[in-house]
């Protein structure tokens, strides 16, 4: 502001000081057949020197007046012009047009009544250094390049302004902030970073005041548009701190999240996937004090735990699969002892496929409030030591397991090692199995449910390479819940989960010789990396680096 009186004072002191001249010479006066009327200073017929010039009604510029210097009938040199509308310029002139340093001030009958610039010109236009005031109380001061704010420049809006009580110190390029920039709102609001073309755009930290909806809150990172996008870490007056992607103003794309301790959800953290400012794909949210929860990760839909996840438990229990929300599908839960809960649940009907750490498997099945056991206890597959049972809300029932009824149909198939021993119907005048039994063959044998000469329900089935399916089997391959073990002469791997045609598929979980142990999940057999599976030392801590032999 002080430049600018500054400026006023000197302009104001060249102009008395002109006129004074003027009033001192002596001038000649030409007439022109346009109406226009010069006297002053003439040479060579032409006006040279001080004059005044007023234009006639017949001329272009009718109405207008110029005092100042001239040269070969040109303005050019120091001089005040009146507009007819109004507007006056003071300042320098350069073959007839305004050149310099001047003072432009618009009149009451022009688009811009009242403004006022003080500054460099070119070519009638404002290039250069100037300060610039507008009627409404803005205020410009800075650089400018052929009529634009150009350069380095602040900008203050005044009361009559949309944005009145703003400001913006820093780079302009053709009236628009453009390049690096402060901004500055009256709400306390503070923008410093790069701008495009009028728009926040590129690396900035905005930082939200006390009369913002967003009080304290703070973000520093990518721009587009004005709005938050690419990189950047948000941080909100509550503690609550996001690091991550962002996609149009919201949260999109990978990212971390940590609650403050003015949340509802405090201490409590998620990373992972996001999409319009939701959770939504595959991520991890950590429970800070919930009383049971202790980690979820897995897959998520609009906030919601919805899908394939994992959630840990404090009493370190495990679940492993789908359906968290809704309880509808494929899961299991692991407990600390070993113990291992499968369960495929529809809206009506519920199953369950239990394994513990003496290999005791039972298979449940509960609908319209009734439900039926069977199972199996094996102590020892390859010397034949396996039990088999079956009860339910009316009672024990026994079941032939392994040779042990006599009582039932024995067909011998091809000679005494190949046998079933169990329930058949007649088809076509001959026995098929159907119901329960056992078929044997060269050492290799299946005890289970059947169908139609198929090996299809609950079963078990063990080879000769010392492997033994236990599950729902169906046409002869695990169908469903189930589980494999394999034996060496001193090891025993257990795989316990999900089957596809005989291939491990969906949630499932090795258990090593060692104790250690994986939960994760399977596509045709082979362990999905993707899914982050979980492992399991022997001592019971846990992390994701999966053992390059799983």
């Amino acid at each position: 502001m002080a430049w600018l009186c500054l400026q006023l004072k000197t302009s104001t002191l060249l102009l008395i000081l002109f006129l004074k001249k003027i009033q001192e010479s002596s001038g000649e006066t030409l007439e022109f057949d346009n109406g226009a009327t010069y006297i002053g200073e003439v040479r060579d017929g032409k006006q040279n020197g001080k004059g005044l010039m007023t234009w006639g009604p017949g001329s272009a510029w009718a109405g207008d007046m110029y005092d100042g210097d001239w040269v070969d009938g040109i303005i050019h040199g120091f001089g005040v012009y009146n507009f007819s509308n109004g507007d006056i310029y003071v300042g320098e002139w350069k073959f007839g047009k305004q050149y310099g340093k001047g003072v432009f001030t618009w009149g009451p009958g022009s688009t811009w009544a009242g403004d006022i610039y003080d500054g460099d010109w070119v070519d009638n236009k404002k290039h250069g250094f100037g300060v610039y005031k507008l009627s409404n109380g803005e205020l410009y001061v800075g650089e400018w390049k052929f009529g634009k704010r150009h350069g380095k420049g602040v900008n203050t809006w005044g009361p009559g302004s949309k944005w009145a009580g703003d400001s913006y110190d820093g780079d302009w390029v053709d009236n628009k902030k453009h390049g690096f920039g402060v901004y500055k709102l009256s709400s306390g609001e503070i923008y410093v970073g790069e701008w495009k073309f009028g728009k926040r755009h590129g690396k900035g930290v905005n930082t939200w005041g006390p009369g913002s909806k967003w009080a304290g809150d703070s973000y520093d990172g990518d721009w587009v548009d004005n709005k938050k996008h690419g990189f950047g870490v948000y941080k909100l007056s509550s503690g609550e701190i996001y690091v991550g992607e962002w996609k149009f103003g919201k949260r999109h794309g990978k990212g971390v999240n940590t609650w403050g301790s003015g949340s509802a959800w405090a201490g409590d953290s998620y990373d992972g996937d996001w999409v319009d400012g939701k959770k939504h794909g595959w991520g991890k949210y950590r429970f800070a004090d919930d009383p049971e929860l202790e980690e979820y990760d897995g897959e998520w839909v609009d906030d919601e735990r919805t899908g394939y996840g994992k959630t840990m438990y404090r009493n370190k229990n495990i679940f492993n699969g789908y359906g968290y929300r809704n309880n509808l599908g494929d899961a299991f839960l692991l407990n600390p002892d070993g113990g291992v809960l499968y369960s495929r649940i529809t809206s009506n009907e519920y199953q369950g496929f239990t394994m513990n750490a003496n290999l005791t498997f039972l298979f449940i099945t509960y609908k319209n409030s009734t439900y039926a056991l069977k199972g199996f206890t094996i102590s020892n597959v390859i010397s034949g030591i396996i039990q088999c049972f079956q009860f339910g809300q009316g009672g024990d029932i026994s079941i032939p397991c392994h040779r042990q009824n006599s009582n039932l149909d024995t067909i011998y198939l091809n000679g005494f090692d190949h046998y079933y021993v169990g329930d058949t119907i007649n088809v076509r005048s001959r026995k098929v199995q159907d119901g329960f039994g056992e078929l044997g063959k060269d050492g290799s044998f299946y005890v289970g449910e059947w169908k139609l000469g198929e090996e299809s329900g609950f079963g078990l089935k063990s080879d000769l390479i010392y492997n033994t399916k236990i599950g729902t089997f169906k046409n002869g391959l695990l169908e469903g819940s189930g589980a494999t073990i394999s034996y060496s002469v001193k090891h025993r791997t257990v795989y316990f989960g999900n089957y596809k045609k005989g291939k491990l598929d969906g949630p499932g979980l090795f258990i090593y010789p060692d104790g250690e142990r994986v939960v994760g999940y399977f596509n045709e057999g082979k362990l999905d990396h993707s899914k982050n599976p979980l492992y399991i030392h022997s001592d019971g801590t846990r992390d994701t680096l999966v053992p390059t032999f799983v």
